[in-house]
């Protein structure tokens, strides 16, 4: 993706549709400068003329936390979190923003506190939070996030997307060497193939699932469908975009399936279900049902 024509595409139409999401976690290699896409994003969404973050501190309804030189710690996060909760929105704009860079150097009694934060975050609130060491990134953060990877790369470079993907949802919890296999990558592209399918068969697409889901490779396979489905979104938003394993041709046969939104909103929520101790059992036999229905069966 490159921040001059695509990433602002996304942003524009998610604006248009009225399709923004509450908590967007941005992405990158070591090298890259995630400041310039975070005040894009703010530029667009409230229509400002920011050229530097640290210029964010003198305007009310924007709240900046800095984890690159030093860990974040729980009483600044939670004093960020006040703030952003109790400050009023002018009618000129249209979102509080608050931005946490560097999200992986925070602390495990912060990382708590953010995500009973972003379990109800206000309505009229955004978080931005940016991170060059995804694998660092709690699986629950990432969860509860819109990932938006941003690379930028030569021409002749090649990205392989099965590498970016495992290196994307690995944890602390979920070791890259623990996830990234053979068998996963087979699986994935099974799962390709039957949701790329389902335009034809819909019941297929979905017994596929049924039968292949269990708790082993739960993680991965939801993980999945999570980029699939933000594929078809993406597409969508902006036709140039540059997806990480459908292609154009394969998306548009699939994208006129309305309820694509939904079904990226179950795929989150059973996803978060992994972390907690409901009965996997239960949750996938739900998950199911509401896909079901979702595809009209």
């Amino acid at each position: 993706m490159t921040k001059s024509k695509e990433f602002n595409q996304i942003l524009q139409n998610s604006i248009e549709r009225n399709k923004l999401s509450q908590v967007y976690l941005l992405s990158a290699k070591q090298n890259v400068d995630l400041d310039s896409y975070v005040i894009e994003m703010i530029n667009k969404i409230n229509d400002e003329t920011f050229v530097f973050l640290e210029s964010l501190t003198k305007h009310p309804i924007y709240f900046l936390i800095d984890g690159k030189e030093k860990t974040i710690s729980k009483d600044t996060m939670l004093e960020a979190m006040k703030q952003l909760t109790e400050s009023k929105l002018s009618e000129k704009k249209s979102k509080k923003i608050l931005i946490v860079k560097q999200i992986d150097n925070a602390s495990a009694q912060t990382l708590n506190a953010l995500l009973k934060f972003l379990e109800s975050p206000p309505q009229d609130a955004i978080v931005i939070l940016t991170t060059n060491a995804i694998n660092r990134v709690l699986k629950t953060i990432k969860s509860r996030a819109f990932l938006l990877t941003i690379y930028e790369k030569n021409d002749e470079e090649i990205v392989d997307p099965f590498s970016l993907f495992f290196k994307e949802i690995a944890s602390p919890q979920i070791p890259l060497n623990e996830i990234k296999s053979d068998a996963n990558i087979q699986l994935i592209n099974e799962l390709k193939e039957a949701l790329t399918n389902s335009y034809k068969n819909q019941y297929a697409y979905i017994l596929f699932i049924t039968e292949k889901l269990n708790k082993n490779n739960a993680y991965v396979l939801l993980s999945a469908l999570q980029y699939f489905y933000r594929d078809i979104f993406l597409y969508n938003s902006s036709s140039k975009f540059e997806f990480m394993f459908l292609t154009k041709k394969e998306i548009s046969k699939i994208a006129t399936f309305g309820e694509y939104e939904e079904v990226y909103k179950i795929v989150l929520n059973f996803k978060k279900s992994l972390t907690t101790n409901e009965n996997f059992i239960i949750q996938k036999a739900n998950f199911i049902a509401k896909l079901g229905e979702l595809y009209g069966l």
